[in-house]
């Protein structure tokens, strides 16, 4: 009997360094999801102040609007192959700090192709960070726990409109419409330093890539038979 090694004998632990950190991870994850959503919904409400402040007509501030959905559609397709190919935590702390520096971007803007430009940032980071999150909940958290994890990342969603949207308007009405853009950089910044911290290399997808012939298929010019397939 052929021998195996013990790589291929015990079980892999997908979750290896996030004992007792599992909160964290997910206040982490659910707080930066947070900022991503108030930073999306919040142009709109800042219509009036960017289009007197920035000089710009409505069918320029559409633009403004649409450009994070956009550029979140583009980048998700560009990223779709490449995520696979790199530990999660690596990709997730990259795209959080492209994120904040959109957002921050935003506030720094003083014309309308600099605002439009960093919209498009934005969204291309922001719009790949949430499926991303939703798929280190699938790694970090075991299986009878997983639906409480994604259910409480989702109920970023409702905070964000309840409370983000409601909290941003009324500090761009009293201290400027960039005002919001600079208070969300402030609060992502420790968030990112928490997530980096707290995430285990969440990298045994590259083994299974590796080893599988299945998940190898997509970069073989032939791919294996069915049989070895369903292995």
């Amino acid at each position: 009997m052929a021998a195996t090694s013990p790589a291929q004998s015990a079980p892999r632990d997908r979750t290896a360094g996030t004992a007792g950190r599992e909160g964290v991870i997910l206040f982490a994850l659910a707080a930066l999801q947070f900022i991503s959503l108030v930073d999306f919904m919040i142009v709109m409400p800042l219509g009036p102040q960017l289009l007197a402040d920035l000089g710009i007509d409505a069918r320029r501030f559409s633009w403004v609007v649409s450009a994070y959905t956009l550029a979140a559609g583009f980048a998700g397709f560009l990223a779709a192959g490449w995520l696979d190919r790199v530990p999660r935590k690596s990709a997730y702390v990259v795209f959080s700090v492209g994120l904040l520096a959109g957002t921050a971007a935003c506030g720094l803007a003083t014309t309308y192709p600099f605002l439009l430009a960093a919209r498009c940032v934005t969204g291309g980071f922001g719009g790949v960070l949430g499926g991303l999150a939703l798929v280190i909940v699938a790694d970090v958290f075991p299986t009878e726990r997983r639906g409480r994890a994604t259910a409480t990342l989702m109920l970023a969603f409702a905070v964000a409109s309840v409370a983000g949207v409601p909290l941003g308007i009324a500090l761009g009405t009293r201290l400027g419409w960039q005002a919001p853009f600079f208070a969300l950089t402030a609060l992502g910044l420790p968030l990112v330093g928490l997530a980096a911290w707290s995430l285990p290399p969440l990298a045994a997808h590259l083994d299974d890539s590796r080893r599988h012939p299945w998940a190898a298929c997509s970069r073989r010019s032939r791919c294996p038979p069915i049989a070895e397939r369903s292995r």
